[in-house]
């Protein structure tokens, strides 16, 4: 007897989809029979994971649409897309983010605005967008890739911790309102996700987990399909947290990358502002 795909027939569409998170919960929503949509900035790569996810997954009816997230009128393109894959939109998942180091005092209007257009208004676009299209056939699931910043104190990134405390007050406001059309909208709250990238930019306090390793791309994945999905039908609102507890523990130190991308500047509190003030 063939294995019962709780997704089949449902639609789903992923932002930042040619790698890392969204590549990864792509392939969480197809393997249950979803058809994805991939979006990303660059075709190529979009190409590439389409090929990665079709070797994964050989029966996988993955798509791809080429445009700029944080634009709305490339965000209303692809949704109109997704939407004309089988005439329905059941999920969106929105993973745009990035957690650049940077000194407070540093940071200037124009970083903060960067951030929070990073984090909160591609997320906003997307849910705003996003939901007159479920809206047609009665409702459907937001999932927005969240930040451990929103509820933590990290030293310097104190932009990426705004971003985040905006993203996460986002979920509740617009699970409230988008309800009475049965949208339900969360996130998953991830801690720093292992990455070429990532590991060594915070050296050995990456590997310095309370649960032995830092989270995977595939770690979020199962909490975005979770959140997706029926088995969570009476869930909205919520920011899930998948950290390996380590908002109890110790956090990730990042002034090794902090030193190599602003020099000496690379300080925090009084020392910093002394140190600036000299020059």
């Amino acid at each position: 007897m063939a294995a019962k795909l709780p997704l089949k027939g449902q639609t789903a569409f992923v932002t930042a989809g040619a790698d890392g998170i969204g590549t990864a919960s792509a392939a969480a929503l197809l393997r249950d029979g979803a058809t994805v949509l991939l979006m990303g900035r660059r075709r190529d790569a979009l190409e590439h994971s389409r090929q990665q996810l079709r070797a994964q997954i050989p029966d996988a009816n993955v798509h791809i649409c080429a445009g700029d997230a944080g634009r709305a009128g490339d965000m209303q393109a692809a949704l109109k897309q997704a939407w004309w894959l089988q005439s329905r939109l059941d999920i969106v998942v929105p993973t745009l983010s990035s957690a650049g180091t940077r000194p407070l005092l540093t940071h200037d209007e124009a970083s903060l605005r960067n951030a929070l257009e990073l984090h909160v208004v591609s997320a906003f676009t997307a849910i705003r967008l996003a939901a007159p299209w479920m809206a047609r056939q009665g409702g459907g699931s937001i999932v927005c890739i969240a930040s451990d910043t929103a509820r933590a104190d990290f030293k310097r990134l104190s932009a990426h911790c705004a971003a985040s405390a905006c993203l996460d007050g986002l979920v509740r406001a617009a699970a409230e309102e988008l309800s009475s059309a049965g949208i339900r909208v969360n996130a998953v709250r991830a801690d720093l996700t292992q990455a070429n990238t990532t590991v060594p930019t915070f050296g050995a306090s990456a590997i310095r987990m309370p649960l032995g390793r830092p989270d995977t791309p595939e770690d979020i994945a199962t909490a975005v399909r979770y959140l997706a999905g029926p088995e969570s039908a009476r869930v909205t609102g919520q920011s899930l947290a998948v950290d390996g507890v380590r908002a109890l523990r110790q956090r990730p130190e990042p002034g090794g990358a902090a030193r190599r991308l602003h020099g000496e500047t690379a300080r925090s509190g009084l020392d910093n502002a002394q140190l600036i003030s000299s020059r």
